[in-house]
C-alpha cells in the first residue's frame, strides 16, 4: 500500500495505490470528491451504498456519514476542500467523461509537480461537479439539537469530554441524546468526537507538533490510544502521516 498526501490551497489531496484498508463510519466537515483509477471501492451511507468502479467519480458531502470498504486492491485520488457550502448536496456517484479526463490530467500534473496546473484542474473539476448539485430540501435541514451538540463538541474536543457531559449540556438523558445524534448523523457521539479529535490532530502534525503533544492537545489520554485510533481512521500511523509534511 502506498499513500501520498499533498496540499495546494484551498485543496488537500490524497493519492492511494494498492489500497484495501477499511474505514469505519465517519464524518468529514469538508467536501470531498475523487475518482477510482484502478479497481473499485464501496462507499456505504446510513441508508444506501454506492459501488465506485474504475473511472467513476465519488462525492462525499460535508457532514455526510459514510464508511469505505474495498474487497480488492484499488487506486484512487481524493480531494477535500472547505470551499463548498454545507447547504448544498451533490450526487454521491457520478459518471462524466469530461470529469474523468480532468482527473487523469490532474494525476499527470501531480506527478510532475506543476503546482499552478494542479490548482487549475481541481477548480475545473469542481465546476463540472456543479452540474450534479442538489439543493437540500427542508426535510434534510439539520436538527437544531444535534447542531448545537456538534458545536459544543467542536469547542470542547480537547477536554476529557464524555457523552454524559454533552447530554447534560443539552439537558437531555444520555440515552435520548445518543439516539437522536445517531439518527441524524449515522454515527455515535463518541465516534464523532474521536473523528473530530483526529482531524484537529492532523493540523498539529502538519505543523511538526510531536505525536505525543498532538495526542494530549486533542483530548486523547495517551499516545498509544491516539495512535491506535489514528491508524483505524487514516490507514497509517500519525508519524508516517507527518513525514509527508516535513
Amino acid at each position: 500500500m502506498n499513500i501520498v498526501f499533498g496540499h495546494i490551497d484551498p485543496f488537500d489531496y490524497v493519492i492511494g495505490e494498492n489500497v484495501r484498508h477499511k474505514f469505519p463510519m465517519h464524518v468529514h466537515q469538508t467536501f470531498c470528491f475523487g475518482m477510482v483509477t484502478k479497481g473499485k471501492r464501496s462507499i456505504r451511507f446510513p441508508y444506501s451504498e454506492e459501488i465506485i468502479d474504475e473511472g467513476e467519480i465519488f462525492v462525499i458531502n460535508a457532514g455526510q456519514p459514510h464508511a469505505v470498504r474495498a474487497d480488492e486492491l484499488h487506486n484512487y485520488i481524493a480531494i477535500t476542500t472547505d470551499q463548498i457550502p454545507v447547504s448544498y448536496s451533490y450526487s454521491n456517484k457520478i459518471r462524466s467523461s469530461h470529469c474523468r479526463v480532468l482527473f487523469e490530467n490532474l494525476q499527470g500534473a501531480i506527478s510532475t509537480g506543476e503546482q499552478n496546473r494542479i490548482s487549475s484542474l481541481m477548480s475545473d473539476i469542481l465546476e463540472v461537479l456543479k452540474e450534479f448539485k442538489i439543493t437540500m430540501s427542508g426535510s434534510q435541514s439539520p436538527v437544531d439539537m444535534v447542531q448545537k451538540a456538534l458545536g459544543f463538541i467542536n469547542r470542547h474536543y480537547h477536554e476529557h469530554l464524555s457523552v454524559g457531559d454533552i447530554a447534560r449540556y443539552m439537558c437531555v438523558s444520555p440515552f435520548h441524546f445518543c439516539h437522536l445524534f445517531k439518527q441524524y448523523t449515522g454515527i455515535s457521539p463518541y465516534n464523532y468526537l474521536l473523528q473530530y479529535r483526529i482531524k484537529r490532530s492532523r493540523m498539529l502534525l502538519k505543523n511538526q507538533c510531536s505525536v505525543f503533544d498532538a495526542a494530549i492537545a486533542t483530548g486523547f489520554y495517551d499516545s498509544s490510544h491516539y495512535i491506535r485510533h489514528f491508524i483505524s481512521y487514516e490507514g497509517i500511523s500519525p508519524g508516517h502521516y507527518q513525514k509527508y509534511f516535513s
